[in-house]
């Protein structure tokens, strides 16, 4: 199945676990994406336009650049 996709790459900041997901672009620019750390089991935001976390539609992006933070592509 060829569906438009992103790689995530990420380091948990609770237990320090690196870990890859892949999403579609689809649910990235459209709807509400959580990914669980394999680690610890967390689950960490990457998008919400649904409004189901946030009053407004969020990314990774916005959560991190309010955090002073970046996203690293590549």
């Amino acid at each position: 199945e060829d569906v438009p996709s992103y790689q995530l790459t990420f380091t948990c900041k609770k237990c320090a676990t690196r870990s890859s997901h892949r999403i579609t672009k689809q649910g990235y620019h459209g709807g509400t994406v959580l990914i669980s750390c394999p680690g610890c089991k967390a689950r960490h935001l990457i998008s919400d336009h649904l409004k189901i976390f946030s009053d407004r539609p969020v990314t990774v992006e916005t959560i991190l650049a309010a955090r002073g933070e970046m996203v690293t592509r590549g």
